[in-house]
């Protein structure tokens, strides 16, 4: 009973983590990020490629607007104008990182979820856009989230 119970216990776990985990056509087979930046403006990619913290999915704000969420093994991008601008997210506190966007480029920010006192926080990094790139690749395209 006790073996039982244990398998039930580990599929009822896995389950959980698998359904937390980012859906849609995987960036390398998707056009989604293909698309050339529009002219003038540039192009900020927000990816989760860490599973830690699966039931752990903040909303990433841009300049104080909710764009999307930080979900594992998940992407989006943003065409945003030149300049300064801040990303956010909130759980028990809120994190922010701020990138100078510049125009007909591509800034790569990773989110990740490190420890926290109660749930875990929401970090951030500005990647090179060489591993950005790279890293991208395997993760499940979440929707191009437009600042309002």
């Amino acid at each position: 009973m006790k073996n039982i119970f244990c398998r039930m216990s580990f599929v009822s776990v896995l389950t959980l983590a698998i359904s937390g985990c980012a859906t849609g056509p995987k960036i390398s087979e998707s056009g989604a990020f293909k698309q050339n930046v529009p002219n003038g403006k540039a192009q900020i990619i927000v990816y989760r490629d860490q599973l830690l913290g699966v039931a752990i999915q903040p909303a990433v704000n841009f300049n104080g607007q909710e764009v999307g969420r930080c979900i594992p093994n998940g992407a989006f991008n943003l065409f945003v104008s030149p300049g300064s601008h801040e990303l956010s997210a909130t759980t028990e506190t809120t994190t922010s990182i701020r990138i100078n966007a510049i125009a007909n480029r591509t800034a790569y920010v990773k989110c990740s979820i490190s420890f926290g006192i109660f749930v875990g926080r929401p970090s951030w990094e500005l990647m090179p856009p060489n591993i950005g790139a790279s890293e991208i690749q395997s993760l499940s395209f979440t929707g191009g989230g437009q600042p309002r």
